[in-house]
């Protein structure tokens, strides 16, 4: 049951909540599913990461983390499957005060690409930032050949705010990032 600083955000295609405990099988399936197609994209997962404690482990943490305004982790599901992850889209690294700001982490399941699911789920979730959490600042890098990732961003409205060389270890090697970003045109208001 979806409370305020527990929400569910629903839109026609897709819906986003922050998991629950009894969502630990289905995320650990999720990466399962697609574990070669992320391996692309994604740091190295810690060790342990294909299994079921650790990610019990996990959604307990982001539950934790919610009720601290640290960082907020959702899982997407169809609406008529509720049960069945296919992605995921995170509010990280949140910081208060005059910065206001967070970044924006997400992954989709491979058989879900190309189909405007995760330009919908994002569109709810800076809703969300903006509105609901106050954040005046989404910023979320790609790397350079990951075209899907830009159009997302470009969709959304981020501005290319630069080039940064050697910045995430994914795939065995240090990789290149575009960094973007958006900012909140409505605030929030200081005082």
């Amino acid at each position: 049951m979806p409370s305020p600083d527990h929400p569910e955000l629903h839109g026609s295609r897709i819906s986003l909540r922050i998991p629950r405990p009894s969502d630990a099988a289905a995320v650990l399936d999720y990466y399962q599913r697609n574990a070669d197609f992320f391996r692309r994209f994604d740091p190295p997962y810690p060790e342990g990461f294909y299994t079921l404690a650790w990610h019990q482990q996990r959604i307990e943490k982001a539950n934790k983390d919610v009720a601290e305004d640290r960082e907020y982790r959702f899982v997407l599901f169809k609406p008529e499957q509720p049960d069945h992850i296919i992605g995921n889209a995170n509010l990280s690294a949140i910081q208060r005060g005059p910065f206001q700001a967070c970044n924006l982490g997400y992954g989709l399941d491979e058989q879900a690409q190309g189909q405007g699911v995760m330009t919908e789920a994002l569109r709810l979730l800076i809703d969300h930032a903006f509105n609901a959490l106050k954040l005046h600042r989404i910023q979320a890098n790609h790397l350079p050949d990951n075209l899907r990732s830009a159009g997302v961003l470009q969709r959304l409205g981020f501005v290319r705010e630069g080039y940064a060389p050697a910045y995430l270890y994914i795939n065995g090697a240090w990789r290149d990032h575009v960094l973007n970003a958006l900012s909140n045109p409505h605030g929030p208001e200081m005082g």
